[in-house]
């Protein structure tokens, strides 16, 4: 049946996707879709894979039709508010991801995109109130920790920036070129 043969095209879909064989992988969903055009999970794959591959535009339609069939279908709520952030269109991915948290309650990595597009729009009061509240549910973000801590040097605060850097370097000393590199530009603000 159509149904089945349109299942089979998005598992294919999926494992020429895991092995980044995207063009593959779209021709596989375009042929499930034609089979069966409700076919959620190959809509949202293909947006997916749009994105992936910079088609920005065409990833943001493809997410709204994924939504048009279910709008609350949270992997196409962040994802389009990803979308909207690549293009730069800050307040428009922050009120995407407002929307994916009224679905899913809250979430830290929600929190931490927010608070970088309040960076972005140099409203730093906001940033750092969504970075903080993405920490207190995920202390052991690194990168989070290093927006934060970019916010607070900001906002003046030079001690709490430091504090959160030196948390980053703790939890992951890994980084500890580029987080040596912000508590130098940090001093240099004092």
């Amino acid at each position: 049946s159509n149904a089945n043969i349109s299942l089979v095209r998005l598992n294919l879909g999926e494992l020429y996707g895991k092995a980044g064989r995207l063009k593959d992988a779209i021709i596989e969903w375009e042929a499930a879709l034609k089979l069966n055009p409700s076919l959620l999970p190959a809509h949202f794959n293909m947006g997916t894979a749009y994105m992936m591959t910079g088609k920005l535009e065409s990833a943001e339609i493809t997410f709204k039709y994924c939504l048009r069939l279910k709008s609350q279908y949270v992997p196409a709520l962040f994802n389009l508010a990803k979308v909207y952030q690549m293009q730069e269109k800050w307040g428009k991915s922050t009120q995407q991801f407002k929307a994916f948290l009224e679905v899913t309650g809250p979430k830290p990595s929600a929190y931490t995109h927010i608070g970088f597009n309040f960076n972005k729009q140099l409203d730093w009061e906001n940033a750092q109130v969504f970075l903080e509240k993405s920490i207190s549910l995920q202390p052991d973000n690194v990168d989070t920790r290093v927006y934060l801590a970019e916010t607070l040097g900001n906002l003046g605060k030079i001690e709490q920036a430091r504090e959160q850097l030196q948390t980053a370097l703790n939890t992951n000393p890994a980084q500890s070129a580029t987080i040596n590199k912000m508590m130098l530009s940090l001093t240099s603000l004092q």
